[in-house]
């Protein structure tokens, strides 16, 4: 119910010190990886509700394939905006499942039923709004990799987008190619952008308002002459 950071780290969670010296794999594992059973359970539930329609309107080769680019690129953006944060979760990859559905009826309204259409922009809209909201007034979640993995599987949806027929379905093998290539190369190219972390934690910097607040105090009680070091 509760793990602790260190143990979700030893199981491959994505953290920028192991993972940019050599651990890449953690990218991937992290997706797997969840802080409790709650936090399984909300990400399935999102899953279960608009995975499945997703998956029929693209298939499940290009399900799986945007699953994964959205995924990666979540795990991509976490290292970019705060590398050492120990972050676990499928939430980037669920968050591009519903990227890609805002993507395949961004020009496909008429691919699914008016009152089935009115239904996802409901349940999307409260999807949306309900994690951004909770996510900037909560402490510890990790909103790059929602907002990375939104945008990477709402690009994946454009590609995947077409009208469902017999002739069109067929020729699925060759959208699914473009997202999986394309999502490659621009994974493989936004990972090599990265700037370099070295693999062990710098110390914290002492700029804290209390902090220096007391180090001052600390300064001015001590005798003249005293040698400090840090």
């Amino acid at each position: 119910f509760e793990p602790t950071v260190q143990s979700v780290m030893d199981w491959g969670a994505n953290f920028g010190p192991k993972t940019e010296n050599g651990q890449w794999w953690r990218l991937v594992t992290c997706m797997f990886l969840h802080y409790g059973i709650l936090h399984l359970g909300f990400n399935m539930w999102v899953l279960w509700d608009l995975g499945r329609v997703v998956e029929r309107l693209v298939g499940n080769v290009g399900f799986v394939a945007l699953y994964f680019v959205s995924g990666i690129a979540g795990s991509l953006a976490s290292l970019t905006w705060n590398p050492f944060v120990v972050s676990a979760g499928a939430s980037g990859a669920v968050f591009g499942v519903v990227g890609a559905l805002l993507g395949l009826i961004a020009f496909r309204r008429d691919t699914i039923p008016a009152p089935v259409l009115k239904h996802l922009w409901k349940s999307m809209a409260a999807f949306l709004v309900y994690n951004m909201v909770f996510g900037m007034m909560a402490p510890g979640i990790d909103m790059a990799a929602h907002i990375g993995g939104l945008g990477a599987g709402f690009a994946c949806g454009l590609i995947l987008s077409q009208p469902l027929s017999v002739e069109l379905v067929a020729r699925r093998r060759s959208r699914n190619a473009a997202v999986a290539v394309a999502g490659a190369m621009t994974l493989l190219l936004w990972a090599f952008a990265l700037p370099n972390i070295p693999a062990a934690i710098p110390p914290p910097s002492c700029t804290d308002a209390e902090v220096v607040k007391l180090l001052e105090q600390l300064i001015r009680d001590m005798p003249v002459g005293t040698t400090l070091e840090s």
